[in-house]
């Protein structure tokens, strides 16, 4: 038994023996460039990787490195694990670049729907790490979590993407893992970086309004002093959280968290995809494309942000699959839209599913800010309860549950549509017209 009906499965929209294509220049520099990207990409995880563990344990010894900031050490162990799951994952993505630039024959790949007993045992063995992880408190803890932290994170994600993808095919194995193999690190890096953009146009904007109005450059040296002297998460939660819950506060998160953040990161999550239009896939190809693509962001996005948790491991493992659902979702949907573009020219299908995208993305994040500003309402009541910020918090936790639940089954019926799109493309009724698309190299 499987989650999704295998009868729905298509056939392979392409020859399954293995080919060769011509020689090509233009292709060959291509594969030289990928494959240059992912030797490098893994480098980085790796070399990133092993610098936090020694100048961890150079730490723990209790030797100063001069110019080094000293960092926690659970954290910086917890980042090394993440970056070296990241640095495995691209080790196949890289040498099927090796063998796209060596010319190697290349051959379609279709993954069938999970099996339930193998998904039951999935989700049983996450629920064994992150019960564990939750109730696990040792001085050691820094041995034991790092496997914890892979499993946690790569479990969900890896069910989730098999699900997305049941019963589809791509035509091309080396184009499947180059694809993830961006996903994964060029697209967090492109984001990154904008997203830092952003925050330095904040940062200039703010300097601008305290040059304008100078009475809050007093507010603002206070608050630094006060936070030099914080020892701890509550001491600067006191003398932040007063600012962080005020209206105008408010707005200025929601309009970069929930407007800013989601245009840049559903414009570089697929960009795998974008970067196909010489060659482009079909349609329900592109969906596939850009699951894998949302599974690599989803992936590197998760294990760094879970990286800096220190405590309440379990749930911090369970806030993390929505967003991965999401992710995923919304990637899928790209990548269907930009194929269609590319193929077909159909841009009120990418720009409407770009507008959705951007959307969901956005009331995901909006309904996040309203969980932290409603639990720093009731963490800074002084009467020790606030029925706004507690109705904040469990109105946005409910409509959180209610997206991560409906971009699940979002996600299993946009596999069925693929599925059944790949079924009409490769049988036409007749009277239908046989869909001809570009041969592919």
């Amino acid at each position: 038994m499987t989650l999704i009906d295998p009868n729905l499965q298509p056939p392979l929209p392409v020859s399954p023996e293995p080919r060769a294509a011509p020689p090509s220049s233009k292709r060959d520099t291509a594969g030289l460039l990928l494959f240059i990207y992912h030797i490098t990409a893994v480098g980085i995880m790796f070399g990133g990787a092993v610098v936090m563990i020694l100048s961890s344990i150079v730490q723990r010894m209790g030797i100063t490195i001069p110019g080094v900031k000293e960092s926690a050490f659970l954290p910086s162990v917890m980042l090394a694990a993440a970056l070296a799951l990241c640095g495995a994952l691209l080790i196949p993505a890289t040498v099927q670049a090796a063998r796209r630039m060596a010319g190697k024959p290349d051959a379609p790949v279709t993954l069938q729907p999970i099996r339930v007993r193998s998904a039951v045992a999935l989700i049983i063995l996450w629920f064994v790490v992150a019960g564990s992880a939750q109730l696990f408190e040792s001085a050691m803890n820094w041995m034991i979590l790092p496997p914890f932290l892979i499993l946690g994170v790569g479990l969900p994600i890896y069910l989730l993407f098999r699900i997305g993808v049941a019963g589809l095919s791509v035509d091309s194995r080396q184009r499947a893992w180059n694809v993830f193999g961006v996903g994964l690190v060029a697209g967090p890096a492109l984001a990154g970086v904008a997203e830092l953009l952003v925050y330095f146009i904040l940062l200039f904007a703010a300097g601008i309004f305290v040059m304008a109005n100078p009475e809050w450059e007093s507010i603002f040296l206070r608050i630094g002093e006060q936070l030099k002297n914080a020892s701890s998460m509550d001491q600067i939660l006191t003398v932040v959280g007063p600012y962080l819950i005020s209206p105008g506060a408010i707005i200025v998160m929601l309009l970069v968290v929930s407007v800013a953040i989601p245009i840049i990161e559903e414009t570089v999550k697929p960009v795998g995809v974008w970067l196909l239009k010489k060659r482009p896939p079909t349609p329900q190809e592109g969906f596939v494309l850009g699951v894998l693509s949302g599974a690599g962001f989803a992936l590197l996005e998760s294990a760094v942000a879970l990286a800096s948790t220190e405590s309440s491991w379990g749930v911090a493992f369970f806030a993390r699959i929505g967003g991965g659902i999401m992710h995923m979702m919304n990637t899928g949907l790209m990548g269907w839209a930009i194929a269609s573009f590319w193929r077909e020219r159909k841009f009120l299908r990418l720009a409407g599913v770009y507008g959705l995208v951007i959307f969901t993305h956005g009331l995901w994040n909006a309904l996040t800010i309203m969980v932290v500003v409603g639990g720093l309402r009731v963490a800074l009541s002084s009467s020790g309860t606030d029925a706004l910020g507690a109705m904040m918090t469990l109105v946005s936790v409910l409509g959180l549950l209610a997206m991560a639940t409906g971009g699940l089954i979002a996600l299993i019926l946009l596999n069925l549509r693929m599925r059944r799109n790949s079924i009409q493309d490769l049988n036409p009724q007749p009277g239908q017209p046989d869909i001809k698309y570009p041969e592919r190299v």
